[in-house]
């Protein structure tokens, strides 16, 4: 299935891109993008936006496509690094420089050759994709038989451009813009002078003899997926968004029903914008008057039809749902919990929530249609229930509030876990497999670029979400070679407390390791487990690495006690109590006490 790539000139924008079937979403970011009067995004919109977009399964492709001078790089490598540490899925560059940076300080992050490259020929294609491009967003003046050409002999992927504004130079290579009006499209702030009249030897009459008609191509989508066309572009980044839900529906449509538009589609494209109709005369190769045309500076507003395309992504609404499973279990003299499951990536994701022992009926006693009902609200998330099941036992009750904030705490929890998930899959096989083996290839280059024997590097391998005690995800704990020495840390503030996420980090894998119920109370034997089991808090500890428990919070009454109970469970690792907040630390096992003679340990007080 070819990919649909649409602009988002700004959250609304992207919104409306989404809402309505994009595949990929392109957005700038920064001062170095072709449509810098866009309204673009700061860097928290710009996280908030590739976090919206990949919970539902859309990729982001950054534009930094502006040719750059040599006083702009250390800002532009700044924008590359902080879109990557964001997750950005894709870099659209123009400029052979910041090609070159960017292979440099983001080497994990596809890199796509912007249509600014002008990139025409077979030959230029395979020459981007020797300087490593994973993709060729082809010039828009390209006919059907070159375009052909290039996708059968270039190994890159290849894009184009279907809808949307013409340029009347090359690929957008406008030195007019410059001329005439100061402002250089190549730097992303074109004056568009070939939208303007003029005239031959005399006052202008109105002609508009440079002015294209924007492109339309929706009639040949069926002959772009025979010649292995990767992507369908969209143009459109200085749009008002209910042109981009219009125009992005409308090829939605085509694509997953693989047909030509209708006569009504067609009449919508055309009513959202154009200049006196649409061409094709490139992808055609019939070049000629036929192309060129203007819009009238009174042309109406579609009022209706981009008030029908508000309602498709406006009031919260979600067209992107993702499809979970509810499992209830509603017994007497238990916590209730709540199961949701959904298909990610990497197979089957699940996550528990936990709530109350439910309370004897008064009256009417709960019901599984009522729970049915109530946990199936799911509006203004982005997933919904497609399978339920509940184990309930006879005449027993839920506060309303109770089961709302069960479903509320469960899919959060997903939410969670499917945005962590993406960020695995955009990862490369070699950075997965860094993972998996606990190796970061980040943390190691930084390791040996030091190569200070004597120096002491702590490096924080995961986090628990400010909870008191956790179980290592698939691709935690990331531990940096070489390693000398791993610590785990666990709260003893957590003995006692429920196995529930409310005070567990991901309490499923805790309840799996330690052999328990979700919801049976944190015991010295589950720190133990946690300690001692495979997938616990040693997971891909390396061999021949001293292995520490830190105890924390050590200062609360028969906290302790509980310690040294679990240290006597536990004696393959040397044990530590204290408190980090009152700066403390005693050793509970042999192995503890003949660490502190060591280095680094020398002088950690006890």
């Amino acid at each position: 299935m070819m990919e649909l790539l649409s602009p988002a000139g700004g959250f609304d924008s992207l919104i409306a891109a989404v809402q309505t079937g994009a595949d990929a979403v392109y957005m700038g970011f920064g001062a170095f993008n072709a449509r810098r009067s866009a309204k673009n995004f700061t860097d928290e919109e710009f996280a908030s936006a590739v976090s919206y977009c990949h919970l539902r399964g859309v990729r982001v492709f950054l534009t930094l496509n502006t040719l750059l001078t040599d006083r702009e790089l250390v800002q532009a490598a700044d924008a590359l690094k902080k879109a990557c540490a964001m997750g950005v899925d894709a870099i659209l560059v123009q400029d052979w420089g910041l090609l070159t940076l960017a292979r440099e300080i983001v080497p994990d992050v596809p890199l796509h050759a912007s249509t600014q490259m002008s990139l025409f020929t077979l030959g230029g294609a395979n020459e981007a994709a020797a300087l490593g491009m994973e993709r060729v967003v082809l010039a828009r003046e390209l006919n059907r038989d070159e375009v052909r050409e290039i996708c059968a002999g270039c190994p890159a992927e290849i894009e184009i451009f279907i809808h949307g504004a013409l340029c009347m130079c090359y690929s957008g290579q406008c030195e007019m813009s410059a001329v005439v009006g100061e402002r250089s499209g190549n730097r992303g702030a074109c004056a568009q002078p070939c939208r303007l009249p003029y005239g031959v030897d005399g006052p202008c009459r109105g002609g508009h003899p440079l002015s294209l008609k924007d492109a339309n191509l929706s009639a040949y989508l069926g002959e772009m997926a025979e010649m292995g066309v990767a992507c369908l572009k969209l143009e459109g980044r200085m749009k008002r968004p209910e042109y981009v839900a219009v125009i992005t529906g409308i090829y939605r449509r085509l694509l997953d029903e693989k047909r030509r538009p209708t006569a009504e589609e067609s009449r919508r494209l055309e009513q959202a914008f154009s200049r006196s109709g649409f061409t094709d005369g490139y992808w055609l190769g019939k070049k000629g008057p036929q192309m060129f045309g203007t819009r009238p500076e009174n042309a109406p507003e579609p009022k209706e039809l981009f008030a029908e395309a508000r309602a498709q992504y406006e009031n919260g609404r979600e067209n992107r749902r993702i499809p979970v499973s509810l499992a209830i279990r509603v017994q007497a003299g238990k916590p209730v919990s709540l199961a949701v499951a959904c298909q990610s990536n990497n197979g089957l994701m699940n996550v528990w929530a936990q709530g109350p022992v439910p309370e004897t009926a008064r009256s009417r006693a709960l019901t599984a249609e009522e729970l049915r009902e109530r946990l199936s609200k799911t509006g203004g998330t982005v997933f919904t229930v497609e399978q339920f099941r509940a184990e309930l036992d006879d005449g027993l009750m839920l506060p309303a509030s109770v089961i709302n904030g069960l479903r509320r705490d469960a899919l959060e929890g997903l939410k969670q876990r499917l945005e962590q998930d993406w960020f695995l899959r955009r990862m490369s096989p070699w950075q997965k497999e860094e993972l998996r083996q606990g190796r970061d290839p980040h943390v190691r280059r930084v390791l040996e670029a030091a190569a200070l024997p004597e120096a002491l590097f702590l490096v924080e391998a995961d986090g628990a979400a400010r909870k008191p005690l956790k179980a290592p995800a698939a691709h935690e704990p990331v531990l940096p070679e070489p390693l000398g020495c791993c610590v785990a840390v666990v709260g003893l503030d957590s003995v006692g407390q429920p196995l529930d996420d409310g005070h567990v980090h991901r309490s499923a894998l805790v309840c799996a390791a330690a052999g328990q119920e979700p919801g049976s109370p944190v015991t010295p034997a589950t720190l133990a487990c946690l300690v001692e089991h495979p997938e616990g808090l040693f997971r891909n500890c390396p061999a021949g690495c001293r292995r520490l428990v830190f105890a924390n919070k050590g200062d609360g009454p028969g906290a302790l006690d509980a310690a040294s109970e679990a240290a006597a469970l536990s004696r393959s690792v040397a044990w530590f109590a204290g408190s980090a907040a009152q700066g403390w630390c005693v050793p509970l096992t042999a192995g503890a006490q003949r660490a502190l003679g060591m280095e680094p340990f020398r002088d950690l007080p006890c």
